[in-house]
């Protein structure tokens, strides 16, 4: 592992830092900005050399532009691996087939369902290692601003990458929610993520279909949606998910439950997605104590 730069302090951990960004896309993008706030010196690499100019314009002077990602990592002493899905693969082969021509530094993948086996060739190499995958939703483009200053990022790492691991960070002013050594943990983890983030815009999107000819104005009913869920979902946290349910099938409304699953005919998709997640609530009525067992009997037969 490379030595940490002798100019960081313990306000700017990466100050000085070489540090190479490979993947100019939303999360590379959203790093970059706030890496170079942290005074890191960075060098850009991607496939997409439009892209990777666009980001480097965005940034300001200072950010050299590679040729090629192994040129990158060459010149870096901590590379931040952030291309996509379906590049990952063959990109890592890539960089790992180079690893053992330069010297030991620092590779630090993004991915959400990938750990550490991913890197082993840069491990069998010398190299610190891990894993750092935010738990952020960053929309293509969507780079200005502090987006991870305290949100909780998915770690990982072997001994020698917890350093640079920390670093980042403390630079990024994130929290760290440390995974298990569970060789499933990565991608169970990604999947509960995948289904929290994309499944709440989608039960929101529904929603509004089901509710579109409720309110005068579709923006406010949108306003209005949006803050209950956000309420909803600040309630889960702080009290947990079984006191924190409401509705009617938490009390063991049939005929209300009844009579919404008929408003909601007409848009299908909601209909399901009241009956899938209308599961889980009866399930969690069930463990509090809030239906009777023929309350419970009839609300399932309805969800089913």
């Amino acid at each position: 592992m490379s030595a940490p730069a002798d100019r960081t302090d313990g306000e700017r951990p990466l100050a000085g830092a070489r540090i190479a960004i490979v993947g100019c896309g939303a999360i590379g993008g959203a790093l970059a900005f706030d890496l170079v706030r942290a005074g890191a010196a960075l060098t850009l690499a991607s496939r997409s050399a439009a892209r990777c100019e666009e980001l480097a314009a965005a940034l300001g002077s200072g950010v050299r532009i590679a040729d090629t990602a192994p040129e990158a990592v060459r010149a870096a002493e901590l590379t931040l691996l952030t291309v996509g899905d379906g590049a990952l693969s063959g990109v890592a082969r890539e960089l790992g087939a180079a690893a053992a021509e330069s010297g030991p530094a620092a590779m630090l993948h993004t991915n959400g369902s990938a750990g550490l086996e991913l890197l082993a060739p840069f491990e069998q190499a010398g190299w610190a290692v891990g894993k750092l995958h935010p738990l952020v939703a960053v929309p293509p483009g969507a780079w200005r601003g502090e987006r991870f200053r305290g949100a909780w990022v998915a770690t990982r790492s072997n001994a020698a990458g917890a350093t640079w691991v920390e670093r980042v960070l403390a630079a990024l002013g994130a929290r760290s929610l440390p995974l298990s050594d569970d060789p499933r943990a990565s991608v169970a983890l990604h999947a509960a993520a995948a289904l929290l983030s994309g499944g709440v815009v989608a039960l929101w999107s529904a929603a509004l279909d089901a509710a579109r000819t409720a309110g005068e104005d579709p923006s406010l009913t949108a306003e209005a949606f949006a803050s209950l869920a956000a309420g909803n979902l600040e309630n889960a946290r702080a009290i947990g998910a079984r006191d924190a349910l409401s509705g009617p099938i938490g009390r063991g409304s049939v005929e209300l439950v009844r009579r919404q699953l008929d408003a909601l005919a007409a848009v299908p998709d909601a209909a399901q997605a009241y009956r899938v997640l209308g599961r889980r609530m009866l399930a969690l009525a069930v463990e509090r104590g809030s239906v009777s067992d023929a309350q419970r009997d009839e609300l399932a037969r309805l969800l089913a």
